[in-house]
């Protein structure tokens, strides 16, 4: 783990209001080597190079707006969790869980009402998908 980057990133997590922390793919990953910061109930767990090349590779598609990692909790002396990513833009939910497929996500839907706070949904722009890890 590169704790200068981890430094960094929890700077911009505590930037934000409490239980609505929201952070880019390549702020997620950058310096990130803990399985367990995000599908850590996969067995075997992917890795987190595929979780990142497969977030990668939904954010550049034409009907994906941006693809936010929604930080769940901060623990000290390990890398943020995320349990949830968040998709906004009018893809499909059947292109979302194909070009997913590979991160193994429990849940792949639409974002119900009362899901995430209004505040966090308030900075969330257009259709929003989520995927879920148990």
């Amino acid at each position: 783990m590169d704790r200068r980057k981890r430094k960094r990133l929890i700077e911009i997590i505590e930037a934000q209001p409490p239980g609505e922390a929201l952070v880019t793919v390549g702020q997620f990953f950058d310096g990130n080597d803990d399985l367990g910061s995000i599908g850590c109930n996969l067995f075997p767990h992917p890795g987190l190079d595929v979780f990142r090349r497969t977030l990668e590779m939904l954010e550049a598609q034409p009907d994906v707006s941006a693809v936010w990692l929604e930080i769940y909790d901060v623990y000290e002396r390990r890398w943020p969790f995320s349990e949830t990513v968040l998709v906004c833009g009018p893809i499909s939910l059947e292109s979302l869980s194909q070009a997913t497929a590979p991160i193994e996500a429990t849940e792949v839907g639409m974002l119900e009402p009362g899901r995430v706070s209004d505040g966090l949904r308030a900075r969330l722009t257009g259709d929003v998908k989520i995927l879920w890890w148990d």
